[in-house]
């Protein structure tokens, strides 16, 4: 019981905890302060227990796949949004302000996605198993893991923006989106919108998506024991967007320069 309420944070509040260490390293580039976040961090939880509390009545629109929509909308708005903040934050800190307000939006909508489903699930499995003092147990080490998790690699994502190696940031940033945009394939499938098809290729024999290592890739680059062709294509689509906006934007700039 304390391990699977361990998995429970591992799998729906790990992503939340990393992208906050993704967000205070890149305001702290922009010499913003922590500050920033706190707005988003309040109106998202406020939100998340607001989304759970009206789940029952979101589930019944379209058909009773409310929930599933209401999922992809907030992963994409969420993607939308952190791409523009990988776009701004190459730029000049003037742009603080456009900044403050992408971090809002993003961040909130990441913390209603991931907090209300932790909450859905989490209310289902204590009204089954009933042991609180377990299931207490396991929080605190759960958010315990996530705290400890994040705290490093926090240090490891300042360490190397100190040693000008961005390029690993932001390949690992780009792996963090295409990773939870890619989640779309799974609601959209459950809808029955799109057909996500047969698996391309089977991990599982290395790594199982239900184990600790298999919740931690999958919280730090959206991993998948078994991928089918239309997972791989969103992820690779996501994954190379800020690199050619980069590119694109870099195009630009010199443009403008030699005019």
């Amino acid at each position: 019981m304390i391990i699977n309420t361990i998995i429970l944070f591992l799998r729906d509040l790990l992503p939340l905890f990393i992208l906050f260490g993704y967000l205070h390293v890149f305001v702290k580039q922009q010499t913003l302060t922590f500050s920033y976040l706190s707005p988003a961090l309040i109106l998202g939880v406020i939100s998340s227990l607001l989304f759970f509390w009206i789940v029952p009545h979101i589930s019944e629109y379209y058909e009773g796949t409310g929930i599933e929509r209401t999922y992809v909308a907030l992963l994409l708005i969420t993607y939308s949004c952190l791409f523009l903040i990988n776009s701004a934050t190459s730029k000049s800190v003037l742009i603080s302000g456009k900044i403050k307000s992408l971090i809002l939006i993003a961040a909130s909508s990441f913390i209603i996605f991931k907090v209300s489903a932790f909450l859905i699930f989490f209310d289902v499995y204590f009204q089954q198993q009933g042991n609180s003092i377990n299931i207490l147990i396991g929080c605190i080490i759960g958010l315990g893991i996530c705290a400890s998790f994040t705290t490093l690699f926090t240090f490891i994502l300042t360490e190397l923006l100190e040693s000008n190696k961005t390029i690993i940031i932001n390949i690992c940033w780009a792996l963090f989106l295409a990773g939870q945009l890619s989640q779309i394939t799974i609601y959209l499938s459950q809808v029955d919108l799109i057909n996500i098809g047969p698996a391309v290729i089977d991990f599982s024999a290395y790594i199982k998506d239900q184990s600790e290592y298999g919740h931690v890739l999958k919280a730090l680059i959206g991993f998948e024991e078994s991928p089918s062709k239309l997972f791989i294509f969103i992820y690779s689509f996501a994954f190379a967007l800020p690199f050619l906006a980069q590119m694109f934007i870099t195009i630009l700039q010199r443009r403008n320069h030699h005019e």
